[in-house]
């Protein structure tokens, strides 16, 4: 989901649901199912044209899961995903 808040600014939501994977492989484990939910905005000031600033919040709440395309590996288990995510880039064209 997006808004356009300005013609400078926008914020955008996204929110992932995955349901709980039952239908495994014999000898693996059931996947838990998940709900994740990411922040980002960007800001593209007129001053400077052709400069866009970006910031975004993946993960936002910090929840502890495991993507269902994880590989299993019976000494380790399910290895998580790294958690919050925060990532802020500048991108200028020329």
């Amino acid at each position: 989901n997006q808004w356009q808040a300005t013609d400078e600014l926008g914020f955008g939501y996204t929110m992932t649901a995955v349901k709980r994977l039952t239908s495994v492989p014999k000898n693996e484990p059931k996947r838990a199912g998940y709900m994740v939910h990411s922040l980002q905005s960007e800001w593209q000031p007129m001053a400077v044209p052709n400069l866009t600033l970006n910031l975004a919040v993946h993960n936002l709440l910090d929840k502890r899961y495991a993507e269902h395309t994880t590989l299993y590996s019976g000494a380790t288990g399910i290895v998580a995903e790294t958690g919050r995510d925060v990532r802020v880039s500048a991108t200028y064209q020329f």
